[in-house]
């Protein structure tokens, strides 16, 4: 699951409203996309999971937050976009390597808001090269690295969270 710490950054980087349509790749255990659905009340949140698990525990997740507004859409990207419709916010947790064509094909529309997490100084490099060279404007990176101060014996010990980068951009609009 997806930190808190890193979840508030996440999707203040996506500004989402309430009526957007957000997409969520690697949608793991779906932290992102409940609090996402949350936001966009009057917007739908698509979650694609291709982990059997996983999807159990989204599902289990949607019936404990009672979010209406999500849709879990099992299989990979961007095999599966066929089923999405064009999206405000799509928000990349995982890509099994395929990073540039998600990023080719995801059904963004023209001045949406893109995301993408990346734990590894290569993965975070590469998404910032392929968000420049796919024409993304406004690229930004952020690293995180929170640390918890739980109570153990009286003494508060510092638990570090492995650290995240962030990036996020807009997709280029076209004007004819």
């Amino acid at each position: 699951m997806t930190k808190a710490e890193i979840r508030v950054q996440v999707l203040s980087k996506a500004q989402i409203s309430p009526y957007d349509r957000i997409l969520d790749i690697g949608s793991g255990t779906g932290s992102i996309s409940i609090e996402a659905a949350a936001i966009a009340t009057e917007g739908m949140v698509f979650a694609i999971e291709n982990n059997s698990e996983a999807q159990q525990l989204i599902r289990a997740n949607m019936r404990k937050f009672a979010v209406p507004n999500l849709k879990l859409v099992s299989g990979t990207a961007p095999e599966v976009f066929s089923k999405i419709p064009p999206v405000n916010v799509c928000i990349i947790n995982g890509t099994q390597g395929r990073l540039k064509e998600i990023l080719d094909e995801a059904p963004l529309v023209q001045g949406g808001r893109i995301v993408l997490t990346a734990v590894s100084l290569e993965n975070a490099s590469r998404g910032l090269e392929l968000l420049k060279s796919l024409d993304y404007e406004d690229a930004e990176v952020v690293s995180l690295q929170a640390v918890r101060w739980p109570d153990v014996n009286g003494f508060h010990v510092a638990r570090a969270l492995n650290p995240v980068f962030i990036l996020s951009a807009r997709k280029t609009v076209h004007t004819s």
